[in-house]
């Protein structure tokens, strides 16, 4: 139950399965980029010499690593809550609370979404790429519009959920 981020709800269910591959996918980037870095490192120890702009790789990296680990945390609510007053709350005042801020952060997101979007047509339009290794930009921007899509979609599921079930227990 945990992949799925403890969802009952079936089409919440199935994108918290998404998010958790995922967010594994995003976290094994993150190990390409170490790996990738002490290669260098031990590489410019050994013979002097340095990797053609590992940097390109590894922002490329640190890209997916956040923004397909990043839906995951709003498919479990994990994401960073003050709960000094809410938890006092009686139950309907937290399903709404719940309900509100999973929608407000949905459209915060599909807002993100939007102006990426256009940052991304202008990228792909000029055809920019990395100085080194020529690496198009569109991939960067690209991951980053999924990451920001899926994390919208996450909060809106994260929504009927609530909606559907009441509010669900916080990670620990």
């Amino acid at each position: 139950m945990r992949e799925t981020g403890g969802l009952r709800f079936a089409p919440a269910r199935a994108l918290g399965r998404l998010t958790f591959w995922l967010a594994l996918a995003g976290i094994s980037t993150l190990l390409v980029a170490i790996l990738l870095t002490c290669a260098d490192i031990v590489w410019r120890q050994l013979v002097g010499g340095a990797f053609t702009d590992t940097a390109d790789i590894n922002k490329l990296c640190l890209v997916a690593a956040a923004s397909l680990s990043i839906p995951y945390g709003f498919t479990l609510g994990s994401h960073i809550t003050v709960d000094l007053l809410a938890d006092r709350f009686p139950r309907r005042a937290r399903i709404v609370l719940d309900v509100t801020v999973s929608i407000v952060s949905a459209a915060l997101l599909a807002f993100l979404v939007w102006l990426t979007w256009q940052g991304a047509m202008l990228r792909y339009a000029y055809g920019d790429t990395t100085p080194n290794l020529q690496i198009p930009l569109i991939y960067y921007w690209g991951i980053f519009l999924l990451g920001l899509a899926l994390g919208a979609l996450a909060a809106l599921a994260r929504a009927a959920e609530t909606i559907v079930y009441g509010p669900m227990e916080k990670p620990l």
